[in-house]
């Protein structure tokens, strides 16, 4: 998947929800390098058990958010995207 960057860029990134941490990863491409190459893994804190993650724009703001749905919690957390691929805390 891509993420809309500001300046209309987009950059490929890889979005992983892992249940141990309680987070999810999102990994953002490396600027100027080849398919496939990825900058380090930025953990946001989600609910309990994280299983999936989907991406939108949630809030209207022309920038891509993450829905996270925690199962066990039972609850889904919404992190507003920042524009830049970086993200803002839950809100759950």
């Amino acid at each position: 998947m891509k993420l809309k960057l500001k300046r209309s860029r987009t950059r490929p990134a890889l979005l992983t929800a892992g249940t141990a941490l309680a987070a999810a990863a999102v990994l953002l491409g490396a600027a100027g390098a080849s398919a496939g190459i990825f900058r380090p893994p930025v953990d946001y804190p989600t609910g309990n058990g994280p299983r999936s993650v989907a991406v939108g724009d949630l809030n209207g703001d022309g920038k891509a958010d993450l829905a996270v749905a925690n199962v066990g919690s039972n609850t889904l957390s919404v992190l507003v995207g920042n524009g830049d691929g970086s993200f803002q805390a839950k809100t759950a």
